[in-house]
């Protein structure tokens, strides 16, 4: 079972030991910040509007975050008048409502916190605050098994990807065909809509489109001046995230507009310590956000992509001098034979 589903299994089950009439998992992030709300059950309608990224609070934010920094379990009698509490975006304020809530911990560190809430005053007593410590040592046993589950799944599948991509060179032995597989592979490597790989030319300011997968590029060569972002990357070899609610200069978002895309993941692509060109990772259907580990992932495997297309371009300008003499600088008897 996977992470969410582990944490949606324990809002379900703990039904059978605690009434509620909402219930929420929270999980910590990588950031040490971030309470991630990854799984939430309720059966009335006061809830109904909830989501994931409204439920998202930080450490020490609301009535959740309290629990998460202090370490401590708490009983709220009424949420409403509670000086920590927030109200959420996207739902119903409710006016009367109790809060039962016990941090998650793995070797004595908060790693979530559960938190049910149910409709009226005085709701949970001290039996239902006994009843879910028991509950969330187990489940903080379960989760992190999953975590770890997870992360040893991701690092295989991971692993798996920089192996197709380096194995690439294989399957193509001219840079054009080659930058064309590479887009897919990366596309598909980042569960990206669109992938695009340019060649950074940098004595013309300039890239040159090398592959697409996912979108027609309508101009081969792009002039970077006009986009100070892209220029970062390029210069400072960091990649850049661009969201379409972000304001960003119109020149940073000419893909984002013509796909209509939520998110723009710029990374440079980089060849024996040098960059030497771009990969553009477009997300159409959702905004795509990254974690510090996320983009460690997505730099390792575009310098991957990098070290392969450069060593075919210099099996290409090899193949090529070979092809001439070079007293004459014309083609020689090899390049006529074949």
């Amino acid at each position: 079972m996977s992470l969410e589903e582990v944490a949606l299994a324990i809002c379900v089950e703990t039904r059978q030991v605690v009434d509620y009439d909402n219930a929420r998992v929270y999980i910590l992030g990588g950031d040490g910040m971030t309470l991630e709300a990854v799984a939430f059950h309720a059966d009335t309608e006061e809830y109904a509007g909830e989501t994931a990224d409204a439920l998202r609070v930080s450490v020490g934010e609301g009535i959740t975050g309290w629990v998460a920094q202090h370490g401590e379990p708490l009983i709220v009698t009424d949420a409403s008048r509670d000086p920590r509490s927030l109200q959420i975006p996207g739902t119903p304020d409710v006016a009367e409502e109790s809060m039962l809530l016990v941090p998650l911990r793995d070797d004595g560190a908060v790693t979530g916190v559960i938190v049910l809430s149910k409709l009226g005053i005085a709701r949970f007593d001290q039996d239902d605050l006994r009843l879910l410590q028991i509950l969330s040592d187990q489940a903080a046993i379960a989760i992190e098994n999953a975590r770890l589950l997870g992360a040893r799944d991701r690092l295989v599948a991971e692993l798996n990807c920089m192996l197709d991509i380096s194995l690439t060179y294989a399957q193509a032995d001219e840079e054009l065909a080659l930058a064309g597989l590479l887009s897919m592979k990366l596309a598909r490597a980042g569960r990206a809509d669109a992938c695009i790989i340019s060649r950074w030319q940098e004595s013309a300011a300039s890239l040159r489109t090398l592959g697409a997968h996912g979108v027609a590029v309508p101009d081969p060569t792009y002039d970077v001046l006009g986009s100070p972002v892209t220029r970062n990357v390029l210069r400072d070899a960091r990649p850049e995230v661009l969201q379409a609610a972000g304001g960003h200069d119109p020149g940073e978002v000419r893909l984002m507009g013509t796909l209509d895309a939520r998110t723009l993941l710029l990374l440079p692509l980089i060849a024996a310590g040098c960059t030497i060109g771009l990969v553009e990772l477009l997300w159409v259907a959702a905004a795509k956000t990254f974690t510090p580990d996320e983009l460690d992932v997505y730099r390792t495997m575009a310098n991957q992509a990098g070290a392969v297309l450069e060593n075919v371009r210099l099996l290409e300008q090899l193949r090529q001098a070979a092809d001439i003499d070079q007293l004459t600088g014309v083609h020689n008897h090899r390049y006529l034979q074949e």
